[in-house]
């Protein structure tokens, strides 16, 4: 898959815009449950399938990459909800039956809102080939090491060494050994999953390379403002 971040310059609108390689195939079902998901530990989402290359466009207006976000010190409440959210997507993929692999968890496509809330992209994909900077395990091994995190209270970076100690105690990481140590080790009620599932909505289809308009259907409380079309302006190459 190739990705793009684009940015519309007189909206000001910005996009992650994935595209499939010659290997992968669009899982069609999980991309129309994607479109319609009301959940905010995912990126609003829409798709266009209709040239050789499927497109996946995912709104990221007012938010930035987590590497970004995370030059500046974060306080223990944003550092307690990011670990939340890699819970609750975990979860969520556990519950639908999804593969964990369809998460985009690298530290530079995971992205962040101004209030510190992490959301991911879901790529409906098979046939793509897992790296080991993009797993789970590894997300929580960069957020547990405090050369990329720092927190507002000294004191609170015990809880960055709690997690590293935990990665490193867990060689396989599954939801249940997560729900234990966040429970355990933050107190969290981790009852009910992550959120409701909403129905897949009905859209017209979009126009081959015309991204669409992704936050008439699906607003998240991330922040984000629509995303519209002609994100034509700004491409940052991502690997």
């Amino acid at each position: 898959m190739r990705l793009a971040e684009r940015k519309d310059r007189r909206s000001g609108a910005k996009t992650l815009q994935v595209t499939a390689g010659r290997r992968e195939t669009l899982e069609y079902a999980q991309a129309e449950w994607l479109r319609g998901v009301p959940d905010r530990c995912l990126l609003p989402f829409d798709y266009d399938s209709a040239g050789a290359e499927a497109r996946f466009y995912y709104d990221v207006t007012g938010m930035e990459r987590l590497p970004r976000f995370l030059r500046a010190k974060v306080t223990s409440g944003q550092y307690v909800g990011m670990l939340r959210t890699v819970y609750d997507v975990l979860d969520l993929c556990t519950r639908k039956g999804y593969a964990t692999s369809s998460v985009r968890f690298d530290p530079s496509t995971v992205y962040v809102d101004g209030q510190g809330a992490m959301a991911f992209a879901f790529v409906p994909l098979s046939g793509a080939g897992e790296r080991d900077n993009d797993s789970p395990r590894a997300l929580l091994g960069y957020l547990g090491s405090l050369s990329h995190v720092g927190l507002v209270v000294a004191e609170d970076e015990r809880h960055v060494r709690a997690v590293d100690d935990f990665v490193r105690r867990t060689p396989v990481l599954s939801v249940s050994a997560l729900r234990e140590f966040l429970v355990a080790q933050f107190g969290l009620s981790l009852e009910g999953g992550s959120g409701s599932l909403g129905a897949p909505a009905g859209a017209p289809p979009v126009r081959q390379g015309d991204p669409p308009d992704i936050s008439a259907r699906t607003r998240r409380p991330h922040g984000g403002t629509a995303a519209q079309a002609d994100r034509i302006a700004c491409t940052l190459s991502m690997t």
